[in-house]
């Protein structure tokens, strides 16, 4: 695709309503702009979870530096808060992410 119109790092967000076909924005912004994050719906808890990602830096020489992080954020679609969860290990960005619910035992 043609990243023209790329800005760098984001601190809002949309969401995709699939029975009006429209979207609309997050009425609260991400505590910490990234770009590049993994983003996973969690259907049970009615959550999104941002992970990872890249953020930018304006240095003293006024140069933009940028790094992965290891920050991970729950945003409830039900009160559109956002919550700071567990650091992942190892900062990531640009990661692929899913969800895996139950066990073989589990079919929910």
């Amino acid at each position: 695709g043609d990243n023209n119109d790329y800005r760098g790092p984001s601190d809002s967000g949309y969401i995709y309503n699939i029975r009006t076909q429209t979207w609309f924005e997050l009425p609260n912004p991400m505590p910490h702009a990234v770009s590049r994050c993994g983003v996973v719906f969690h259907h049970g808890s009615n959550s999104v979870y941002v992970i990872g990602g890249r953020r930018c830096a304006q240095s003293r020489k006024l140069r933009s530096t940028s790094s992965a992080v290891s920050a991970v954020y729950r945003l409830s679609l039900r009160s559109f808060q956002w919550h700071k969860m567990a650091r992942m290990s190892t900062p990531r960005d640009g990661c692929a992410v899913a969800l895996v619910v139950g066990d073989n035992n589990d079919d929910s």
